[in-house]
């Protein structure tokens, strides 16, 4: 039995959210893949000047590292807190306005923090931004809205692919412009949310049918309760944490990726952040070009488990990896590990009524973002573990991060293979 014709028979949430989307002006699907764009260009415009910008804030560097790092803390926790509200309120309120508001709280948050006075005026803007960065919850949720199941696949791979394109694109721009002006990317930043939602407002169309709307509910607007969408799907239950270790695993690279390569590699800026620049245009190709006839051919479980061992076996490949050519080398056994985010998108949005998309979006955004709290500390850590010869034997092994990615997905890929053997709403095996 293929995997759509299983999701499609087996429960009436199936049923509802295989339903005939309501159709989207060619414009509107521009509108949130440029948003998904934006979104990362933005955050990654200002990812090289944030540090440099706290530190004008405080007389020494050591003091304003840790008042770097509250900051993203409190930042990442907004966003850990806002996404199930965000989304909760799109399944009530529709797509259209939060998604609007959202790009211009950004806006606003970007040159707040740019013209922020003090060190509390900066933490104030990036509650702003932690919010409002919230809203992919609403764009995802939207694309399951216009997109028919048979389509998620490709239309969630065209968001990763977005994805991809701002956040190669973002950090070299923001160090550009950065070395004009420390505030410069975060004005450039600001003024790409205000276009945007100029742009929205005239050719965005609502997406969540009346009929489908729910009411906005606190127990189901919170990181846990959001989950709940979960309940009577054992299947999508079992996929909880396999998109945790997903996202856990996928952190290794923002958080350990640069000291693994200079100490490794001896790669300087240059080099490091090119590579950077191909890992992510290697992985944006495979989302626009081989993810559509992939998961067609294989179906979105099977192409679930491909994404799963093929990431797995990159992530070990770096970490064991020599010499520069060796990584380099390893890079497009990776590519294949886009394959994730449109599978087990395509998978879950299938089995969750049309008044829950954005109510699954949310508590995976937050999941997201849980991760993102805890991955830096953990990686650095094993990182630093490995660089001193601390290990047994004082086996010297900076790899340390990137193997642990490995074990997580290998971890998750048994997980999946359990949970995917059986049809959600039945106990016997496919």
């Amino acid at each position: 039995m293929s995997d759509r014709k299983a999701g499609a028979s087996v429960t009436d949430q199936s049923s509802q959210a295989a339903a005939t989307p309501p159709a989207a002006r060619p414009g509107a699907m521009i509108f949130i893949l440029a948003t998904v764009v934006l979104d990362m260009l933005s955050i990654g415009l200002i990812v090289p000047i944030m540090p440099r910008l706290v530190e004008t804030y405080f007389s020494d560097v050591t003091t304003a590292a840790h008042a770097f790092g509250w900051s993203m803390t409190m930042w990442a926790l907004l966003q850990f807190f806002m996404s199930p509200i965000l989304g909760a309120l799109s399944d009530q309120y529709g797509r259209r306005p939060i998604i609007l508001l959202a790009c211009v709280g950004l806006g606003v948050s970007y040159f707040a923090t740019a013209v922020a006075p003090t060190f509390l005026a900066f933490l104030a803007a990036r509650v702003i931004s932690g919010a409002t960065a919230g809203n992919i919850s609403a764009a995802n949720a939207y694309v399951a809205d216009v997109t028919p199941p048979a389509g998620r696949a490709k239309a969630f791979g065209m968001l990763g692919a977005a994805f991809g394109v701002g956040f190669t694109f973002g950090p070299a721009m923001g160090g550009l412009l950065g070395s004009i002006d420390v505030r410069l990317p975060l004005y450039v930043a600001g003024t790409l949310c205000f276009i945007n939602a100029a742009y929205g407002y005239f050719v965005l169309p609502e997406s969540h049918k009346l009929e489908n709307r729910s009411p906005f509910k606190w127990i189901k607007a919170n990181p846990i309760g959001a989950l709940a969408v979960f309940k009577g799907q054992p299947m999508l239950y079992a996929l909880i944490p396999v998109y945790g270790l997903f996202a856990l695993a996928q952190n290794v690279f923002p958080s350990s990726f640069v000291l693994y390569a200079e100490h490794r590699y001896h790669f300087d800026t240059i080099t490091t952040g090119a590579t950077m620049a191909a890992s992510s245009t290697l992985m944006i190709l495979a989302q626009l070009f081989i993810v559509q006839r992939v998961v067609g051919r294989l179906g979105e479980r099977r192409s679930l488990m491909v994404a799963l061992f093929f990431g797995m076996s990159g992530f070990a490949l770096y970490g064991l990896a020599p010499t520069p050519m060796w990584f380099w080398a390893s890079m497009p056994v990776m590519t294949l590990w886009a394959l994730f985010t449109p599978s087990i998108q395509s998978l879950m949005t299938q089995r969750v009524s049309a008044s829950a998309q954005g109510q699954l979006q949310g508590g995976l955004a937050s999941l997201m973002s849980l991760m993102g709290i805890f991955a830096p500390t953990l990686y650095t850590s094993l990182f630093a573990l490995g660089v001193p010869k601390q290990l047994p034997g004082g086996l010297d092994l900076p790899g340390a991060p990137f193997l642990a990615a490995s074990f997580f997905l290998g971890t998750a890929l048994l997980i999946a293979i359990f949970a995917v053997r059986r049809s959600p709403g039945s106990g016997k095996p496919q």
